[in-house]
């Protein structure tokens, strides 16, 4: 089957090509995040061949081939769905839709038919001229080039017609902000203002980006809210970009991040705007310093890492030693680290042995339970 173009123009709501126009052509469209694709997504959550377009003339079928993909915010299984124009692909934290230009969209935000209109018949009318007799002349030549003139003024004014319309099309982003500056309409600026008016969201913000573009930016709390935004700015239409991060994102991907590099024993939460508190233990400050910037390089949003909470392994172990230190077990008690753990070594009597629990009870209630231990004590 030949590949032509087709009608349906594939629209970047949200990510790092926000705004990107895709004109769709007919077969199979490979989407993901492999340099193989046919439209390449950038996103950790996205699969190297997430999902695949079938694109028809009169229709859009979907082929989930990965998981997680949500048509209108509901999460679909894998196979095959019908997709309608306008419908929001989720894709990871990446939404885009498909526009169809020949109908007008549901949320108001597409172009018209591009289509061409078939130009109206002209009908062109001669003036009486004095012809000498019927019998003498043929009326067959004068038809002809009376239905010869017609046809080239329809030609004609067909031809001035596309080229209106192609210009006009070509024109259309110019004479929009035109209008918008003489206030003949609304400039993205209102348009976003008005709509964080509507949605009356706590950490969002209008702003202009150093090119002049308009842009929605700030921090909602779950991805439930982000969609619903995003479904709410394609009533806005045109020319708004929207960097808008997740708090529970942020918060899963800097865990994620720790837990990559070995530290199992670190938490996070959210502060403020992009601000998070880390909580919890690491080996020591240089591996606690290297995970707070691949953090802050790898995670998207995030402002700055609260660390006042985190406290090293070397720390508690000293707090350690001093403890059994004042119960008077030092002599026979090694404390070590081994394999990112705190180790305890020695040999107790039977009594202390059965003290040592209440004893490391009691030292987690002054210094925090913290992570697990490693006990290696045995009957003397």
């Amino acid at each position: 089957m030949s590949m032509q173009h087709t009608p349906y123009l594939l629209k970047v709501l949200s990510g790092s090509n926000a705004g990107a126009l895709v004109r769709l052509k007919t077969g199979d469209t490979i989407i993901g995040k492999s340099m193989s694709s046919d439209i390449i997504l950038h996103d950790e959550n996205i699969a190297d061949s997430h999902i695949k377009l079938r694109v028809e003339e009169e229709a859009i079928n979907l082929d989930i081939l990965a998981k997680p993909v949500l048509i209108d915010n509901k999460e679909l299984e894998l196979g095959a769905y019908p997709l309608k124009p306008y419908q929001v692909v989720s894709l990871g934290s990446i939404d885009f839709f498909v526009a169809d230009v020949r109908k007008p969209g549901r949320r108001g935000v597409e172009a018209r038919s591009s289509e061409s209109v078939a130009p109206p018949i002209v009908k062109v009318t001669r003036p009486t001229e004095t012809t000498p007799p019927a019998s003498t002349l043929s009326s067959e030549p004068v038809e002809a080039k009376t239905k010869s003139r017609a046809l080239g003024w329809t030609l004609l004014l067909a031809g001035l017609g596309l080229l209106v319309l192609a210009n006009l099309l070509f024109l259309k982003p110019y004479l929009s902000g035109l209008a918008e500056q003489v206030g003949l309409s609304e400039s993205a600026e209102q348009r976003a203002q008005e709509l964080l008016k509507k949605l009356q969201p706590s950490d969002l913000t209008v702003v202009r980006d150093p090119d002049g573009r308009i842009a929605i930016a700030g921090y909602v709390q779950t991805r439930d809210d982000k969609r619903k935004l995003m479904n709410q700015a394609l009533l806005a239409g045109n020319g708004i970009n929207y960097r808008v991060w997740v708090r529970e994102d942020l918060v899963a991907n800097a865990t994620q991040v720790a837990r990559a590099l070995g530290q199992n024993d670190l938490s996070f939460s959210n502060l403020e705007q992009g601000k998070l508190a880390a909580h919890g233990y690491v080996s020591d400050e240089a591996d606690w310093a290297q995970i707070k910037t691949n953090i802050m390089s790898d995670v998207s949003g995030i402002q700055s890492i609260d660390d006042r909470s985190v406290q090293t392994l070397i720390k508690r172990k000293e707090a350690l030693v001093q403890f059994i230190e004042k119960k008077g077990l030092s002599s026979r008690v090694k404390v070590t680290i081994e394999n990112a753990r705190i180790k305890v070594d020695g040999e107790l009597t039977q009594n202390e042995l059965k003290r040592w629990a209440a004893l490391y009870d009691e030292f987690t209630q002054t210094n925090g339970t913290g992570p697990a231990i490693v006990e290696s004590l045995y009957n003397v």
